[in-house]
């Protein structure tokens, strides 16, 4: 993103072909986390997701961004850790809690910081 937002001078359009390779990355290998949607459905939950995560690029820092989208996959992904009634999971539970309370931590600094790009 900021290879092309320093070519073209524009990032705004640095935004969107950002958005454009989330969206197509996205689609093929990242499933929604409420539900099987409609092919434009999915499509346009994706493009907000990577319109959040650009923005948060642009407004503090990658690493802000990388650990906003670790929280949103990991939710997703881990969802059946977390719900989940059987002792089998419980120690996957805190380790997958720890993992993600890390993210969310190192987000948060990022978001305090307000560093931009």
């Amino acid at each position: 993103m900021s290879y092309v937002a320093e070519k073209s001078r524009r990032r705004w359009l640095a935004v969107l072909v950002s958005v454009a390779a989330w969206t197509g990355t996205g689609f093929f290998l990242w499933d929604v986390p409420f539900g099987m949607p409609t092919t434009a459905l999915h499509i346009a939950i994706l493009a907000v997701y990577g319109l959040v995560f650009a923005l948060l690029l642009l407004r503090y820092d990658l690493l802000t961004a990388i650990c906003a989208h670790v929280v949103i996959a990991a939710v997703n992904a881990g969802i059946v850790f977390l719900l989940s009634s059987g002792q089998a999971f419980n120690a996957d539970r805190w380790v997958f809690a720890g993992l993600l309370g890390a993210a969310a931590v190192v987000a948060l600094v990022g978001l305090f910081r307000k560093e931009t790009v």
